[in-house]
């Protein structure tokens, strides 16, 4: 089994970037929700997005250096946002407001663009793991002259 590196190496590089850009904008959308969903909060709002800031930027470091536990930080904050999310949403759709509805299959759509993340992000890197594993298992055999070479070595050391 040949592996052609400069291939694989721009294959993972551009699934990683689209990967990343997918964090990116999901990370508009997460700051985005908490803050509609903090409201008039200042201060909670701030604490929100700086964490979300340096989760973001965890898991963008997880996923470029190989290092799923990175990854891990996104993914709680993506499922407990998104659950804050859907809830949030449900109660202002049970207002009679007109928009609420509207508002409510924004927020869907949120949730579903952050499922798409972790499952995008979790493929990626373990899928990425296991090609370096398998390259490191694939090493061609070794050629007449280098056997030769050891045997001679052998033969001259005794």
């Amino acid at each position: 089994m040949k592996f052609n590196r400069t291939e694989d190496t721009s294959s993972t590089f551009q699934t990683r970037v689209i990967v990343g850009v997918l964090i990116m904008v999901n990370f508009g959308n997460s700051i985005i929700i908490s803050l509609e969903a903090l409201g008039p909060n200042l201060v909670l709002s701030l604490v929100t997005s700086v964490v979300n800031t340096v989760i973001v930027t965890l898991a963008l470091y997880g996923i470029f250096a190989f290092k799923p536990i990175f990854v891990t930080p996104n993914v709680i904050a993506k499922i407990s946002l998104s659950s804050a999310a859907l809830f949030h949403g449900m109660q202002k759709a049970e207002s009679d407001d007109s928009t609420s509805v509207f508002h409510f299959l924004w927020l869907l759509t949120s949730v579903c663009l952050f499922i798409w993340e972790i499952h995008a992000m979790f493929s990626t890197t373990f899928g990425i793991m296991k090609e370096m594993k398998l390259r490191a298992y694939s090493k061609p055999p070794p050629s007449y002259n280098q056997v030769l070479q050891n045997f001679l070595l052998l033969i001259l050391l005794k």
